[in-house]
């Protein structure tokens, strides 16, 4: 149920490696510095916006575009044809496959974003991963601290999985929606093909094809 390969597809992607011998999201998150130590040559070959703030090992691949008043701290790999929107924060151990999206005043650290997905606007993406063909509308929260600072536990249907980390956002499964202001604690697995309403605060696990309506009162 909690396995890896029940979430996200990694056909094609380049750093499949990252999650040999992984069985659950949080042991590839832990990896993520040391295979990026490893795995990352530094070098831009897309384009960067002059006033742009890059700093430590970053790749950023052909057709890739960075625009005005991002900042990024290595060690960050981007991938090909993605477009890193204005005003955005990318400070270490992040990896982005081709053709994602990452919108305007966004902010990652420690996360995998597989290719083909979108990021709008406003949205907050800590130690977590994000499956390919995904949409996160704008304002979404994928928190990866509690306010205590405690390890991490992952809950399914009364069961208690210790993932030896304090600091681990969502695994989001791929194909899936998450409408604007979607908030989830640290630890919150939702399955792929999900559709999360806007507004929504998630804890826990969600299996696959998971929707959940907000009710709005007028």
């Amino acid at each position: 149920m909690l396995k890896l390969s029940g979430f996200i597809d990694i056909e094609g992607f380049e750093h499949q490696a990252l999650f040999d011998s992984c069985d659950y999201y949080w042991e590839a998150i832990a990896r993520l510095p040391q295979y990026l130590n490893s795995a990352l040559n530094p070098c831009i070959i897309g384009r960067v916006h002059p006033m742009t703030d890059i700093s430590g090992a970053v790749f950023i691949d052909e057709g890739s575009i960075v625009e005005i008043g991002t900042k990024i701290v290595g060690p960050v790999y981007i991938g090909k044809n993605c477009r890193i929107r204005a005003g955005s924060y990318l400070h270490g151990n992040v990896i982005m496959g081709d053709d994602v999206d990452f919108g305007h005043t966004c902010n990652a650290y420690s996360s995998v974003i597989l290719g083909k997905t979108t990021i709008f606007p406003m949205c907050f993406i800590g130690s977590s991963l994000i499956g390919s063909n995904t949409y996160l509308q704008a304002g979404c929260m994928l928190n990866g601290l509690t306010l205590s600072h405690d390890e991490i536990a992952v809950r399914v249907s009364g069961e208690i999985f210790s993932t030896g980390m304090r600091n681990l956002g969502a695994l989001i499964g791929h194909d899936s929606r998450l409408g604007g202001g979607v908030t989830t604690v640290p630890g919150t697995m939702v399955g792929p093909r999900s559709v999360i309403q806007d507004n929504a605060f998630l804890s826990g696990f969600y299996g696959p094809k998971t929707v959940i309506r907000t009710e709005w009162h007028r």
